[in-house]
Order: C-alpha cells, then structure tokens, then sequence
C-alpha cells in the first residue's frame, strides 16, 4: 500500500500529549503497518530495528507508544484504525479486478459475436453469388486452362504514307522546295535508312533544306564557270589574233 489519508487534526488531538520522538515513533510505526499491509510483530527487538529505534530512551519512548496505540493479538500488534483502512484497501482492490474481468469478458465476448457476425456475413454472401451463378448459368463463359486476363494494349499510331497531292500541298503552305521527295520515299518504301518513316512531314522539310542546300551550292559552280568560260574564251581569241599576225608576216616574206 503505496498511500494512506492523513487527517492532520484527527492525528494531532491523539498524539498532542507525546513527546516529539513518541510522536515521530508512532508515526514511523503507522507507515510500517501501510507499507507492510499487515499488523506489527511482536518482537520489540525487531520491531525497534525497523523503526530506527536505538537509544535507550528511544526503546522505551516506542514501548509506550505501542501499549498505548496497538494491541497485542496473535503474537501481532493491531491498531484498529489501519485495520480498517487496510480491509477498506484490500475491497477496493477486489472490486477493481472483479470490474477489469468483467470488462475483459466482455470485450473478448463482443469480439467473438462480431467474428460470428462477420463469418455468418461472408457465408450468406457467398451463398448468394453461387444461387446467382446456377439460376442465370448461361451468363457465365466457360474459362479454359489456356485463358489469359484481357490486358489493354497500347495504341501507337501508324505511319500512312502521303500521296503525291498531300506532299504538294503541304510544301506550299511551308514554302518548302520537296522536288524528288515523294518519287525518292515511294521507290524505297518510306523508309529511313533501315527503320520505318515516322512522321513524313519532317523528313519533308529536312529534304527541302538539303534541296535548298545543293541549289545554292549549284549557283556558286555556275558561277564560277562562266568565269573560267570568258577567260578560255579570251585565250582563244588572243590565240586567233597571234596566229593571224603570223600568217600575215609569212605572206609579206614571200
């Protein structure tokens, strides 16, 4: 027993005629009754040994206190007033376990009707899907060994070569120069090299920048021709010239 009440009026009116250290006796004595839940012993010797009872004078002041408070009953010392708090003690105890296993059977016995409940649940469920199944048979298809879950399959576009008028078409709307393009892909199946054509539009405009590319490089030769064509051109000439001046000088000799 870890408390006990302590009515400080009830205990000074009892003990205001001790002595300080009867008083401090009989109040160690009170707390060894408590703690032990059990009446004193009746060796003086021990009992002078717990309550720290040395002197000789502290030896007879715990004598007094003990005739004057305890009661000597069955080789123990009672005071009736921790009696009466220990059986009060000892019943609170009782009612307490007796209410925590009342609690306790209760909680598992409602846990028990609630698994009951729940399995008689699942049980009329399960009778009344089979009772669906055999009065409606024919809404079940029969599922082989080799039947497998329908999975969703992923749709991907596929590739639809364009004809000729939709090449053109889309050329003039982009400005694009796509000569050869669709002759060059239809011959070759549209394809990139070894994949499949994608998306024909952009191969479209990458053709048209290679178009552009040639035709620029194409001005830059013909250029460059006509240049070395005058300048042949000016040799022969010169030539022509040098070789009428001979022939003249030739006849002159002559």
């Amino acid at each position: 027993m870890n408390y006990y009440q302590h009515h400080i009026g009830d205990f000074n009116n009892a003990t205001r005629h001790l002595t300080r250290v009867e008083r401090a006796l009989y109040r160690e004595l009170i707390e060894l009754y408590y703690d032990k839940e059990q009446p004193l012993t009746s060796d003086e010797k021990r009992l002078a040994r717990l309550v720290l009872a040395v002197t000789n004078d502290e030896k007879a002041a715990l004598k007094s206190v003990i005739e004057e408070f305890f009661t000597l009953s069955n080789d123990f010392y009672h005071n009736s007033r921790c009696d009466l708090e220990l059986d009060k003690y000892r019943a609170n105890n009782s009612a307490k376990a007796r209410a925590g296993k009342a609690s306790a059977d209760a909680r598992r016995k409602a846990k028990e009707q609630l698994n009951q409940y729940n399995l008689t649940g699942v049980e009329q469920v399960l009778n009344s899907v089979q009772t669906k199944g055999q009065q409606n048979p024919t809404n079940q298809e029969p599922r082989t060994n080799n039947q497998e879950p329908v999975t969703k399959e992923k749709k991907t576009s596929r590739f639809a070569a364009p004809t000729i008028d939709e090449v053109q078409e889309y050329s003039l709307s982009k400005k694009l120069n796509t000569s050869g393009f669709h002759d060059y892909y239809e011959s070759n199946g549209w394809r990139v090299g070894k994949n499949k054509m994608k998306d024909w539009k952009a191969s479209a405009r990458g053709w048209s920048g290679r178009n552009n590319a040639r035709g620029n490089s194409n001005a830059t030769h013909q250029r460059t021709g006509y240049k070395n064509a005058a300048e042949s051109m000016h040799d022969t000439l010169k030539d022509i010239a040098a070789e009428a001046d001979e022939r003249e000088m030739g006849e002159r000799l002559v």
